[in-house]
């Protein structure tokens, strides 16, 4: 015969410990899950933040989805956002990328330095670290080896003047180049080169229109990936001069803040993913996608491969 049981006080008061308990013990055998990082914080240019998304448009807006073959054109800003995204994914850093806008390169690098920003969204050289700034960077593996960087001469289809050029010469004699304020080692190149009339502007944005108006001749820019190497900038069609480029002596890396909390756990996963891309033949293969790595200027002259050659040795 069961037994009913007692509905005391007491007796209430042992069957909700006992329910307590019970409870706290299946709470415990419950599996743990580490929280989610911060998101990381990456300084990138207003223009090449727009274009990533544009470009990320085809990948429902996630770059962990772009894989070989690469679709659609894209730039090598664009490329350097998805191998920083896809590295630091790979490198088990497992928080989320937000986007800290600047006008330009240097400022990025700035807010990178301040800690503002855990990471630049640009492969750069270490001759962007500022004399005494060492401290305040990680710097990556280098995304770019040592004269992997090439440059052609970008001018309108219409100046036909720059177009002959083939040689530093030519070009120096058709007028005024323009470069960033921030872009030492082309003006050093240059310079090296025999090409001194050179103009500088803050933003990539001033330095077309400077072309466009007939302020400037010509601008040194990687390749288009378009299959006749031109693009549109400003609604105005830009052409290379044919057969000639130059390399920039310099390997290219990722800077990460020390000063920001999250900094070298974003570096530690940074170094990881990247040996991971770069055995995978990810980061070859977006960048040529780019038209950073570009077969079609592969037997252009390279205008400075004496000092080039020097340098290596």
């Amino acid at each position: 015969m069961l037994r009913k049981c007692p509905n005391t006080p007491k007796a209430r008061f042992r069957l909700v410990r006992l329910l307590a308990t019970v409870l706290c013990l299946c709470v415990a055998l419950l599996p743990a899950t580490a929280p989610c990082a911060e998101p990381a914080t990456m300084a990138v240019v207003k223009s090449d933040l727009e274009a990533y998304h544009h470009f990320l448009k085809q990948y429902n807006d996630d770059p962990l989805q772009v894989r070989q073959p690469v679709k659609g054109p894209l730039s090598r800003a664009v490329a350097d956002m998805v191998i920083i995204a896809k590295a630091l994914h790979l490198g088990g850093y497992d928080g989320a990328i937000d986007f800290l806008v600047t006008p330009n390169t240097k400022r990025a690098t700035m807010e990178v330095s301040l800690g503002n920003a855990v990471i630049g969204a640009q492969q750069l050289a270490t001759t962007a670290i500022g004399p005494g700034e060492g401290q305040l960077f990680f710097v990556s593996a280098p995304v770019t080896r040592y004269g992997e960087f090439h440059k052609v001469i970008y001018t309108t289809e219409d100046r036909e003047d720059v177009l002959s050029a083939e040689s530093a010469e030519d070009l120096n004699a058709t007028g005024p180049g323009i470069i960033g304020i921030h872009w030492a080692g082309d003006e050093h190149v240059l310079n090296d080169m025999g090409i001194s009339n050179l103009r500088t502007c803050a933003t990539f944005e001033s330095m077309v229109r400077m072309v466009v108006a007939g302020r400037a001749r010509w601008i040194p820019l990687e390749a288009s990936s378009s299959p006749d190497l031109c693009g549109f900038m400003q609604g105005t069609r830009f052409v290379p001069v044919p057969g000639v480029k130059f390399a920039l002596p310099e390997s290219r890396h990722f800077l990460v803040s020390r000063q920001h909390p999250a900094g070298a756990r974003v570096f530690a996963a940074l170094e990881k993913g990247l040996a991971k891309l770069r055995k995978q033949g990810f980061i070859r293969h977006i960048l040529t996608a780019s038209g950073f790595f570009n077969p079609k200027i592969a037997s252009w002259k390279l205008l400075n491969q004496d000092a080039l050659d020097q340098t290596r040795q």
